[in-house]
């Protein structure tokens, strides 16, 4: 499937996601959030797929001055910027820059970073309350602001995390925030929890959004090596809710599908039982290829977004079974976020 995978790719990107690459071509012209995702959709795609020889200077340099052009999270905002992330686009961004830096050496501009002040007293982001209840939600600032710290010290030359800040973070995590269960805990009322889970079931699996939510902390987890919390509990959760999933954990091959299977792999090796794991890896592979090869390119249903996500987790097959942890396609290692 691997070459299969990479031509059905090619195909996707350089037909019905065409539009996406104009964004590396418009040199002086400001992009909304929704184009600089689709950048960064386009970057992670190439690379999940093999096509990464199709990056070529021109939109790597293009890279570079957005990344110049926009205010990232955590960033001392200036006339000059045009455009004003969140936290996940600019984690999005900054694993884009790692990406692109195993192919080109980077020169990229010093910023000014006002990090601790998005920060609460306990080191913990400050996020919207409205999502308190909404673990998935409040992730992309728990999660993307911890891999905005940890990626700024990989992408620049010099040491920006001078007051160890991120050791301090992901320690404050596992503290406060992280429960026995390994599951993101805000200190909600338990009754108050409970009836926003019944109402968000009415679209969603709010058991999936726990673990789409913790995912987003696991990830630096596991780019630093560091033994999950709730380990044991954790993964007998995620594992029971993959087993029940019919199909995909969404309707089409998705982020969701990745979350799951790179908690689940890199939770087994952590625990030793990789080895009797496979068969799971076996058909999770097989839905995502099957569908890869005969549907993606006509259901209108598969975004562009959603290709890194299909693409990842049928990397997190081959890295499973292949009992290895050090490829270039361990999405995380390679790039802290996705």
């Amino acid at each position: 499937m691997k070459s299969t995978l990479k031509a059905i790719t090619h195909e996707l990107l350089s037909t019905r996601y065409a539009e996406a690459y104009s964004s590396f071509k418009n040199e002086t012209e400001e992009l909304t959030p929704n184009e600089i995702l689709a950048m960064c959709d386009v970057i992670y795609s190439l690379y999940l797929s093999d096509n990464f020889d199709k990056v070529n200077s021109a939109m790597s340099d293009s890279t570079v001055r957005l990344y110049r052009s926009v205010c990232l999270y955590g960033e001392k905002e200036n006339s000059l910027h045009q455009t004003l992330l969140s936290p996940h686009l600019s984690a999005y961004l900054l694993g884009s820059l790692r990406l692109l830096q195993t192919k080109y050496s980077l020169s990229l501009p010093a910023k000014q970073w006002i990090l601790n002040e998005k920060l609460s007293n306990n080191l913990i982001p400050k996020y919207p309350l409205k999502y308190k209840l909404h673990p998935w939600r409040v992730s992309h600032w728990l999660g993307g602001v911890l891999s905005i710290v940890y990626n700024l010290n990989l992408i620049h030359d010099e040491d920006i995390d001078k007051q160890n800040l991120f050791q301090r973070m992901i320690d404050s995590y596992e503290h406060n925030i992280i429960n026995k269960n390994g599951l993101i805990d805000l200190g909600a009322a338990a009754p108050i929890q409970s009836l926003f889970d019944v109402l968000y079931k009415i679209r969603h699996n709010p058991e999936h959004g726990k673990i789409g939510g913790i995912v987003h902390i696991t990830w630096i987890y596991h780019a630093i090596d560091r033994k999950y919390k709730g380990l044991d509990r954790l993964i007998s959760y995620a594992e029971k809710l993959i087993l029940e999933a019919d199909g995909f954990m969404e309707d089409v091959p998705y982020c969701l599908d990745f979350d799951f299977l790179q908690l689940l792999r890199t939770g087994y090796s952590q625990l030793g039982i990789s080895s009797s794991k496979d068969e799971l890896f076996l058909d999770w592979r097989r839905r995502l290829e099957i569908y890869m090869s005969t549907e993606a390119e006509s259901d209108s249903r598969f975004s562009l977004h959603k290709l890194p996500g299909a693409l990842a987790s049928i990397r997190e097959c081959e890295l499973h079974l292949s009992k290895s942890d050090n490829g270039m396609h361990d999405i995380i290692k390679a790039a802290g976020w996705l």
